[in-house]
């Protein structure tokens, strides 16, 4: 379901959190590392080796920080069981490569793959839960702990698809958004693999204690307000990306808000999704940010559903 979004929120500066862990293994008690594309188990962790770092990143793949590839297998003649290759790190681009990996099955088929390679360390085979043996270093939680989560994105030319991680830009990496190519410091990131190729991107959402950029301030209430007329976003998805800013989908508790906003609307007649919802099926409606819901200005003669009114534009849910 398409929708335009508007954006609501007051702001905290957060530093990105880049999702990096380590893969550890309990048994052989050493750590999954690259070396030279190939994986093996390491006799030691070290959590500040490039080469020991994973993120969980798009389309369900694995990403070495290290090698700056992603974790996968590949497979050569008709019989994929004689012809499986080791282990490796591959270009994420890679078409002809298995990179797809579920996070709860991952531990074994780690196992499997490390426990049938000659000269491998220590992964026991005899085990027969082995891939239960696999948690998030310095943790006992599964490798399923660290999530990838969709970052979508503002402005670009992209309607706020979510980025692509990695994407490839000037014939680098990224697997983060990155200012690289921006004099205005500004982040951002592609939303297919290949800027190059298809130069689809957009600007990353961030939390920041101003609202100087991407940001209107109605500087009586000190409220910040984003309107993304271009987004064509689901209400969850609009409302994840509000989050990602420190941010909620619209709520209007009074009457200079829906007057403020009325007036930046002005011209525009695009329809954009707001707070106000009914997805608690034990409650009515509520705003998304818990506000009180003591604020009403319903459009009348609608049969056809419940619209909620911003001026003379109406915003259906």
């Amino acid at each position: 379901m398409g929708a335009k979004i508007l954006w609501l929120g007051e702001k905290t500066y957060v530093g990105q959190d880049s999702k990096v862990f380590l893969i550890y293994n309990a048994g052989a008690q050493g750590c999954l590392e690259t070396k030279d594309s190939l994986v093996r188990l390491a006799k030691g962790c070290n959590a500040s080796a490039p080469a020991q770092q994973w993120k969980w990143v798009s389309r369900n793949r694995l990403f070495n920080v290290g090698a700056m590839q992603c974790l996968g297998v590949s497979w050569h003649g008709g019989n994929a069981t004689a012809g499986l290759h080791p282990l490796a790190t591959y270009e994420c681009d890679r078409e002809s490569v298995n990179m797809r990996w579920s996070c709860r099955g991952l531990g074994e088929q780690l196992s499997q793959h490390l426990g049938a390679r000659p000269g491998n360390s220590s992964v026991d085979r005899g085990d027969q839960a082995r891939g239960s043996q696999w948690r998030t270093y310095g943790t006992e939680e599964d490798l399923c702990s660290v999530p990838y989560s969709e970052i979508y994105t503002i402005q670009g030319n992209s309607h706020g698809k979510p980025c692509t991680i990695p994407f490839k830009y000037d014939n680098q990496w990224f697997h983060e958004c990155t200012s690289t190519g921006r004099e205005d410091g500004h982040l951002w990131c592609a939303t297919t693999q290949d800027y190059g190729k298809d130069e689809r991107w957009g600007f990353c959402p961030i939390k920041s204690n101003d609202c100087e950029t991407f940001w209107d301030k109605d500087h009586l209430t000190n409220s910040c307000y984003q309107f993304n007329f271009q987004s064509t976003l689901s209400w969850r998805e609009a409302w994840n990306s509000c989050e990602q800013q420190g941010a909620n989908l619209l709520s209007i508790t009074e009457i200079h808000e829906q007057t403020y906003i009325n007036g930046l609307l002005t011209g525009y007649s695009s329809t954009l999704w707001i707070g106000l919802n009914d997805l608690d099926i034990n409650g009515g409606w509520q705003w998304s940010d818990n506000s009180p819901l003591k604020y009403l200005n319903w459009e009348s003669g609608e049969l056809g559903g419940v619209t909620v009114v911003l001026g003379g534009l109406g915003n259906s849910l």
